[in-house]
């Protein structure tokens, strides 16, 4: 998550060097990509055209890496202009939302979400493949099921206290 804050009118100069910043960011993240990007622009007082159409070129730069555009503080004219030109939505990857913490709580939602599917234990099929390569036996489960013992337990139970023998 990458979070830049935005301050002033935003024009021809001042937005072509924001693209480009991000532009630089976005391509030259190697190892870790860039996947969301917050900008948080409460204290930018406006925005001529030229500005607008920047945030159109990162919005299609972001889309094709990917990354996914927070705006956070946007005054009303400025989200009305940039809802109309596509750059942010309601349903989108592109969103616009009031406060800053705002945008960082989804940004890391999403973090958290996609970080789950990415750690999720493989089904239990490629473990007992994996399990009898190593093992170097066809069918590993009557191997090793006499090395473990079930117990039940009822809500409330102890399983272990720190210092008992294990």
């Amino acid at each position: 998550i990458h979070v830049f804050s935005l301050a002033g009118y935003l024009f021809f100069g001042s937005a072509d060097a924001l693209y480009e910043t991000l532009r630089r960011t976005i391509e030259g993240a190697q190892v870790s990509p860039v996947r969301w990007i917050v900008l948080d622009c409460a204290k930018v007082t406006g925005a001529d055209a030229s500005a607008i159409m920047s945030f159109v070129k990162l919005k299609t730069l972001a889309s094709k890496r990917g990354v996914a555009l927070i705006l956070t503080g946007l005054n009303a004219r400025l989200r009305a202009m940039l809802e109309q030109d596509g750059v942010v939505s309601a349903a989108g990857p592109h969103r616009a939302v009031t406060l800053r913490s705002d945008g960082m709580v989804l940004a890391e939602r999403e973090l958290l979400v996609s970080s789950n599917a990415m750690l999720a234990p493989p089904p239990l099929a490629a473990f007992e493949s994996w399990l009898g390569r190593e093992l170097e036996v066809a069918d590993p489960i009557p191997l090793i099921a006499r090395y473990f013992m079930r117990r039940e337990f009822g809500p409330g139970s102890q399983v272990y206290r720190q210092g008992d023998r294990a």
